[in-house]
């Protein structure tokens, strides 16, 4: 069976929730405050994906931040 793979990011308004699990390369690098930049959901880092600095820019632009496992980052 042939597998499809995405050549970009999906569309981040289409989600109510979005969740980082993998530490893949391609997610730390990501410019989330491109591809966020409509979204209105929450954004939930289960594996400390991105850094401080990261999370508090994306709270600072609006966006639901929770980041499990870094003592309490639950910004709503």
């Amino acid at each position: 069976q042939e597998i499809k793979l995405l050549k970009g990011l999906p569309n981040s308004k289409n989600y109510s929730a979005i969740v980082l699990t993998v530490k893949h390369k391609e997610f730390i690098e990501l410019n989330y405050k491109n591809w966020l930049k409509d979204f209105s959901g929450v954004l939930i880092d289960a594996n400390n994906v991105m850094n401080n600095i990261e999370i508090n820019n994306l709270i600072d632009r609006g966006i639901k931040v929770k980041a499990i496992g870094r003592g309490g980052i639950w910004k709503f």
